[in-house]
């Protein structure tokens, strides 16, 4: 059974993958869709169609030796990261969580963070649909997570979007330009649909942590805080959001400050 788990995790987290790379914000929400079927899966470098059998995640990589079978270029190594890393987070989360219909809404939770998270990281935006998807379906399906009531969440919401709000402002006084973009804010309000208020400061500063943590290894501090440059602060949302979420709510290990 672990194994059936890890690799149908796998396999989803590759039709993630393909999801977050074919969003495009200038389609339609129906229009996006349908991209997930046409074009065909091909590589992205010579454009071959790529055969049913090419496409097993983690097995395909290994048999090809990470480079495609036509043109033996080298293939995307984020792709193995991203598929590897949801099949081991689905096995995770069946062996805390086996019930059925609260592990599928611990899924779906996942599922929305990891399109907000890989999609911020490719255009540093975060798509209304989505995030609405993650709000609403966090008031609606909360009540299978008894640690936070519906009035938390509610709350949640609201101190989620007033939180990076009030943050932006004092930004603009102090520099006269945005720091924070309202995807962030209604990505917060999502997360705190899910976690509760309880867990927004939790969430804000792990996700700054994070945040500062990748910018010193790749030692772009000082030039991402001197020219203003935009910083996918979403996809460290969506991380810790997530962090504290499985922490608190399956795992027992509370979070909140």
């Amino acid at each position: 059974m672990p194994l059936i788990i890890f690799v149908s995790g796998a396999l989803f987290g590759s039709f993630l993958c393909l999801a977050s790379e074919r969003y495009c914000p200038r389609r339609s929400f129906f229009a996006s869709w349908r991209s997930l079927c046409h074009p065909p899966s091909h590589c992205l470098t010579c454009h071959h169609r790529l055969r049913w059998y090419d496409l097993f995640p983690l097995v395909s990589f290994a048999l090809l030796k990470g480079r495609c079978r036509y043109c033996r270029q080298l293939l995307p190594l984020n792709l193995l990261l991203a598929e590897s890393g949801y099949g081991s987070a689905c096995l995770l989360l069946y062996w805390v969580q086996p019930d059925p219909i609260t592990l599928i809404a611990v899924l779906w939770f996942s599922s929305l963070l990891f399109l907000l998270a890989t999609i911020d990281m490719r255009l540093l935006l975060l798509p209304d649909e989505l995030v609405f998807a993650l709000l609403w379906s966090g008031l609606l399906l909360g009540e299978y997570f008894p640690l936070n009531d519906i009035r938390a969440r509610i709350e949640g919401v609201c101190l989620g979007f007033l939180t990076l709000f009030l943050l932006n402002a004092l930004y603009r006084l102090w520099r006269k330009t945005e720091g924070i973009g309202q995807g962030d804010m209604k990505l917060l309000a999502g997360i705190g649909a899910w976690c509760g208020w309880q867990l927004l400061p939790s969430v804000v500063v792990i996700a700054a942590v994070l945040a500062l943590s990748v910018l010193c290894c790749q030692r772009k501090i000082l030039v991402t805080l001197q020219e203003n440059i935009p910083l996918p602060f979403g996809c460290y949302l969506s991380v810790a959001g997530w962090i504290c979420f499985i922490l608190n709510n399956l795992i027992s290990y509370p979070l909140a400050l």
